[in-house]
């Protein structure tokens, strides 16, 4: 019987060691987080916007407009532009979860504007007011060419199809539904 509870005894103190090294690590893993995150801000603009303003993102929730002078663009497909700030006018909650919903969006497919767009509000979808939506559509940094022709790639990869076939793909209100010069960038800059 003693042996017994000295194996349940063991594996008693072998749990707690476990319980007490996995708390001790998500605290110092937690801690490390909340030190980078709150070290930095953001400022994500447009290329593409009418207005002149900037849009600050950081992780204390204050986005805000600015205009900085810091900038540096993005190596990914989509170009976003940004800039340090610290103090300005807050965006409202919907817009920004718009905003990084858009984001999202575009880091794992290519979107044309107007499939975005539709995506963001509709009933189906993320179902975000439209003004939230055209906030995001405005502010997330996409080059819409490159989307084009990175959704061209796309679909030349799953099915070989004509240039004309891959055009009326890439324009069609039941596909792709970018601009005509959109999918004309693609075509032009596919791979031969």
């Amino acid at each position: 019987m003693e042996k017994k509870n000295e194996g349940a005894v063991r594996n008693l103190i072998a749990l707690l060691v476990v319980i007490f090294a996995l708390v001790i690590g998500a605290s110092v893993i937690g801690d490390l987080m909340h030190e980078k995150s709150s070290s930095t801000a953001v400022v994500v603009s447009s290329s593409d916007s009418d207005d002149e303003e900037d849009y600050d993102y950081d992780d204390d929730d204050d986005y805000s407009s600015s205009s900085s002078s810091y900038s540096s663009s993005s190596s990914s497909s989509s170009s976003s532009s940004y800039s340090y700030s610290s103090s300005s006018p807050s965006i409202s909650r919907e817009y920004r979860n718009a905003l990084e919903t858009a984001k999202s969006y575009l880091k794992y497919s290519s979107f044309s504007e107007k499939g975005l767009y539709e995506q963001l509000t509709s009933e189906y979808g993320e179902q975000f007011p439209a003004d939230a939506a055209q906030y995001a559509i405005d502010n997330c940094g996409a080059d819409w060419n490159a989307e084009a022709l990175e959704s061209a790639k796309s679909y030349l990869e799953m099915d070989p199809m004509s240039d004309a076939e891959l055009y009326e793909q890439l324009t069609s209100e039941y596909g792709e539904q970018f601009t005509p010069e959109q999918a004309q960038y693609a075509l032009d800059n596919l791979p031969q």
